[in-house]
């Protein structure tokens, strides 16, 4: 699996290896407050574009987010996500995925899969299981 991680909040590279489940922002951009679920300790997964990625971390932080899976859907464009100057008060995981896997992980969790597991941070890798 591809990723890049921020020019903001906590390190992805950090000694903490933090396990989650990963669930679908709503709405999925997470330019807005989002609704209807329990994001505590879970790790969210929003599609790239709309507001910045301080932004998106921002918001699931607010709700209780412990990181943020940026699902870039832009193939052939993949790159660090920067800080928009407003970023070092985030204090959270943000990574963004290839639009393959983002692609999978969003179609898993459209079609009520019980839990799609993930873990961040010296694992060493991301990894995710997918269970029915």
């Amino acid at each position: 699996m591809g990723f890049a991680s921020s020019a903001f909040g906590l390190p992805y590279l950090t000694p903490i290896c933090e396990p989650g489940e990963v669930v679908l922002a709503d709405p999925l951009d997470a330019c807005t407050e989002l609704q209807s679920k329990s994001y505590h300790k879970k790790f969210v997964l929003t599609k790239r574009g709309t507001c910045t990625f301080v932004t998106k971390a921002r918001i699931a932080e607010a709700s209780g987010a412990s990181g943020v899976i940026i699902w870039n859907r832009l193939k052939d464009e993949f790159h660090h996500m920067s800080d928009d100057g407003t970023g070092k008060s985030i204090n959270i995981r943000n990574i963004m995925i290839n639009p393959e896997d983002g692609q999978k992980m969003y179609d898993y969790l459209n079609l009520n899969v019980s839990s799609i597991q993930a873990l961040m941070g010296y694992c060493p890798l991301l990894k995710f299981d997918y269970y029915n």
